[in-house]
């Protein structure tokens, strides 16, 4: 390849892409569409368990985060108290 960018791994510059080295994705691709996918009001139902359980993470961890926060404020006024 001829072109200039890194990684070498596409049609650099005005090099014709091969079209034949997509073929196995294309039939992988293609295989995959005659599958039964997931009907739409469960994909957005597992969307939403998926978003929940992230949200309610979210929350837990922001929790435990202020909590540590407070424990090192208490330590620190502690010892500005206690120092001689």
């Amino acid at each position: 390849m001829t072109g200039t960018g890194g990684g070498g791994t596409g049609p650099a510059g005005d090099e014709e892409p091969d079209p034949a080295a997509d073929a196995p994705a294309r039939a992988d691709a293609s295989a995959l569409a005659g599958a039964a996918a997931p009907e739409p009001e469960a994909q957005a139902e597992t969307r939403r368990a998926h978003q929940k359980h992230n949200e309610r993470y979210a929350w837990w961890a922001l929790a435990y985060f202020l909590f540590g926060l407070h424990i090192v404020a208490f330590v620190m006024i502690y010892a500005v108290r206690h120092a001689k």
